[in-house]
């Protein structure tokens, strides 16, 4: 596979805006672990991986969840053993060069924050013709479902907000706007650190 540069700024072009443009007229390639049958069809119906599927340096070890645009897949480093989170772009969607062309521009930018609170960018390569980002894995779940159980007492809220601040500050400090702040975009883990995610949106200003 080939890393791309995941610094912003005109003098990198390194799997840039050309490339992205194709990411998704053809179906992610990958090798086949245990699992069997091939994952994708040639008719490029969508993105899908099975767990045992080899993909990059990378060993799917389960869905983690999927949306309109794509889907995120638990998986294992095979060198090191880290365990990340790799999303990909479902194929053949409405607008699919522009959703390419936005999906390299969430890994730049995600990938240029540094802070405890924002989901860190491990790092990103094409396979075959599709566009894997590799992130950081959060051992935890969404704000969003956290609320749906109930009320969080005062204390906690308070405590969750702060760190949602902290993450936004930093982020604005370094001339990034995320513009799609919501509980879904929020994990949290079980000793309680907020995390940012889902920059799909966001604007380098």
């Amino acid at each position: 596979f080939r890393s791309i540069a995941l610094r912003s700024g005109s003098g990198e072009r390194s799997g840039g805006m050309d490339q992205s443009k194709s990411a998704f007229h053809g179906r992610i390639h990958v090798h086949r672990g245990n699992s069997g049958a091939s994952c994708v069809p040639q008719d490029r119906q969508g993105v899908s991986f099975r767990t045992g599927d080899i993909v990059g340096v990378y060993k799917i070890a389960g869905l983690i969840g999927s949306g309109g645009a794509g889907r995120v897949f638990k998986a294992e480093h095979t060198i090191t053993g880290r365990i990340d989170a790799i999303k990909v772009l479902a194929a053949n969607q409405p607008g699919a060069q522009e959703q390419a062309a936005r999906f390299l521009r969430e890994i730049r930018i995600q990938a240029s924050l540094d802070h405890p609170n924002i989901a860190s960018v491990h790092n990103a390569f094409w396979e075959g013709d599709g566009l894997v980002m590799a992130m950081e894995f959060v051992e935890g779940e969404s704000l969003k479902r956290i609320l749906e159980r109930g009320r969080l007492p005062i204390g906690t809220a308070l405590e969750y907000a702060c760190q949602a601040l902290s993450a936004l500050a930093y982020a604005h400090a370094h001339h990034v706007t995320h513009r799609d702040i919501t509980p879904a975009n929020m994990l949290v883990t079980a000793r309680g650190r907020v995390k940012l995610t889902d920059f799909g949106l966001a604007k380098a200003l």
